[in-house]
């Protein structure tokens, strides 16, 4: 379990809280928080990111929970 920054160039634009469950080979995004003044633009650098992280850990799924800011909720795909 831990929780990522998410950076856009480089500013904070918020947090994602992630587990990694290598029996099921799952990256469970268990929670996504925005900072105020997060740019929706964002949505699909941080797809993109996730993504990339899954292959790194060797998942071959990715889970997202309920918690996903509004800005964001085209998030999962």
């Amino acid at each position: 379990y831990y929780v990522l920054p998410i950076l856009h160039g480089d500013d904070l634009i918020g947090r994602m809280d992630m587990a990694f469950d290598k029996k099921a080979k799952t990256l469970e995004v268990q929670s996504t928080y925005a900072e105020d003044g997060a740019p929706a633009t964002a949505v699909d650098d941080i797809r993109t990111s996730v993504q990339t992280l899954a292959t790194f850990l060797g998942a071959e799924k990715i889970k997202y929970g309920k918690i996903m800011p509004a800005i964001w909720k085209s998030l999962p795909k």
